[in-house]
């Protein structure tokens, strides 16, 4: 059986390049990957524009092969049939593509010249001679994948704040004189919801009061990979 076409977004060449066995399966398959190579759906164009940024800056090669380090292996779904099912809701390669969204933001906004450094326990992007950028992605949490219509998620908030913490060590241990933690919102289970914009002004509360606790970092966050257009961009890193 001969494999879909790959569709024409530069998301969709990228990913299909990283990751040629999903690439090559024939489908049907519930993994993300898989479906993001095969449809080129509008409201992920932010990510192609992101990795144009990366690749603007020589920086794709590294993401590529985090991308593929990071991906989950396949596994079979049924051990009597060849078919193959990946994972449908992959954390760590959404991680990936965060790092991206955060390397497109600080280049855009102007802060340097960003490089991946994707050595243990540092942060993801490093802008000479002493920015440091840590990615992380907040998912959807599995009591909201359950009820979409919960409307404000603890689990959430209890995500942000283990991972601001956890950036923030990160931060220490590169020795950064200025620190930004980029969060990305990853999952779109209020996208329908009337109160999207009160909600999201919430958790940028939850971060006002982690960047209170830890003054060293400043947070910002974007909702569903629109790295351009941030919930939350301190005024300080507007001014600098």
């Amino acid at each position: 059986m001969q494999s879909q076409p790959i569709g024409s977004s530069v998301l969709a060449q990228f990913l299909a390049r990283a990751l040629p066995t999903a690439a090559n399966h024939p489908g049907p398959s519930n993994c993300w990957a898989w479906k993001v190579m095969h449809n080129d759906y509008a409201e992920l164009a932010g990510l192609s524009a992101a990795i144009e940024v990366v690749e603007k800056r020589h920086q794709l090669a590294a993401l590529e092969r985090r991308v593929r380090q990071e991906h989950r292996k396949c596994r079979a779904l049924k051990s009597q049939t060849d078919f193959l099912e990946y994972v449908e809701e992959d954390s760590r390669l959404l991680d990936c593509l965060t790092e991206a969204c955060a390397f497109a933001w600080a280049y855009c906004r102007g802060l340097g010249v960003p490089r991946f450094d994707h050595r243990q326990g540092m942060p993801d992007i490093h802008i000479p001679p002493d920015l440091w950028v840590e990615a992380k992605a907040v998912h959807q949490s599995e009591a909201s994948r359950k009820d979409w219509t919960n409307s404000f998620d603890e689990n959430r908030v209890l995500a942000f704040k283990s991972k601001f913490k956890e950036a923030n060590e990160q931060l220490k241990r590169a020795g950064a004189k200025r620190g930004v933690i980029f969060f990305n919102l990853t999952a779109a289970d209020i996208t329908h919801m009337l109160r999207r914009e009160e909600l999201l002004a919430q958790y940028g509360v939850v971060l006002d009061e982690m960047e209170a606790a830890y003054p060293a970092a400043s947070a910002v966050l974007c909702y569903n990979y629109e790295w351009w257009h941030p919930v939350r961009d301190p005024d300080l890193l507007q001014a600098q």
